[in-house]
């Protein structure tokens, strides 16, 4: 590889390594070009060459970042909660803290966040939840009705979502005194149950639709 692209390579990785930590650390408005580019040890016309502008930035470290977080959620992109716990929340709450305090301060950060941003933010969000609402909607083979059942995964990928929001903010609020190993093991146990009530909920649905069409198509006085 030519020096000069291995040298743009690791100012392009030296740059989303400052902005992620500066932001994860001070929010999106308080992490400026200036602080971001001296502790990456570039000169602001390399962050423009690279991103166009700190809105670019921040796309590039939220993608980047969910690649990472993604992965580690689900190695090899599969979730199966009947079979085993669906997250390992020591690493990710670990190692994935910058990415996960960036999505928290920008959904705090309304005011001063423009179009761009948000929708950083919201295409991080459904990422994680159309992947899941795919792998809950195979689990929820008993549900006959291809709507209902995507209804009901989307449901549980609201869940989920808001579990780990939840997880995140107690971890940080209690920082090493929060049992994330055992709220793991509760997170399972809950999809589980919930997958269950979900497909009961729908046959008794169902069955009733049907016992209503029946009497509804009885000839009248029969018993």
């Amino acid at each position: 590889m030519p020096a000069h692209i291995e040298n743009a390579q690791k100012n392009r990785e030296a740059i989303l390594d400052a902005a992620s930590e500066l932001m994860s650390e001070r929010g999106f408005a308080a992490a400026t070009v200036a602080a971001i580019c001296k502790k990456a040890e570039v000169m602001p016309p390399t962050l423009y060459w690279h991103f166009g502008d700190k809105e670019g930035l921040l796309a590039a470290v939220m993608e980047r970042a969910a690649d990472r977080w993604f992965e580690a959620f689900i190695p090899g992109g599969r979730l199966d909660p009947t079979k085993q716990a669906p997250v390992p929340f020591f690493a990710l709450f670990r190692e994935g803290t910058e990415f996960l305090r960036i999505l928290l301060l920008l959904a705090l950060e309304r005011r001063d966040i423009d179009d761009r941003v948000r929708a950083s933010v919201e295409r991080v969000r459904e990422r994680g939840k159309r992947t899941w609402s795919a792998q809950f909607e195979e689990l929820l083979s008993g549900i006959a009705s291809p709507k209902k059942r995507r209804t009901a995964a989307g449901l549980l990928s609201d869940f989920l979502l808001a579990q780990l929001d939840g997880f995140f903010v107690a971890s940080q609020l209690n920082p090493g005194k929060v049992d994330l190993e055992g709220l793991a093991r509760l997170t399972r146990v809950s999809l589980v149950a919930a997958m269950q009530e979900l497909v009961s909920e729908t046959r008794r649905e169902s069955s009733g639709c049907g016992d209503r069409r029946r009497r509804r198509t009885s000839p009248r006085g029969r018993t």
